[in-house]
């Protein structure tokens, strides 16, 4: 993987990270509609950390893509 890939996906991550960080901060003042957002940002984290792990498989980007599916399947389990 490049040196421009590998930096891509770390600021992706930042940003990534920091909106979820965000959304759940302000989880009870989003409007119901809006709370679709939440999953999503997970959705993101986990397909970043799959996609970082396919391009470095020895970086075990892969632990992070199931950490963060854990929390989105518990966010899951929890809205329903």
């Amino acid at each position: 993987m490049s040196n421009r890939s590998s930096t891509n996906n770390a600021d992706a991550e930042k940003m990534l990270l920091s909106g979820y960080a965000g959304l759940k901060q302000r989880e009870a003042a989003i409007s119901k509609s809006g709370k679709i957002r939440i999953p999503e940002a997970l959705e993101r984290l986990v397909k970043l950390y799959t996609d970082w792990h396919a391009a470095e498989p020895d970086k075990d980007y892969e632990t992070k893509a199931a950490e963060w599916q854990t929390k989105l399947n518990e966010h899951g389990a929890a809205s329903k």
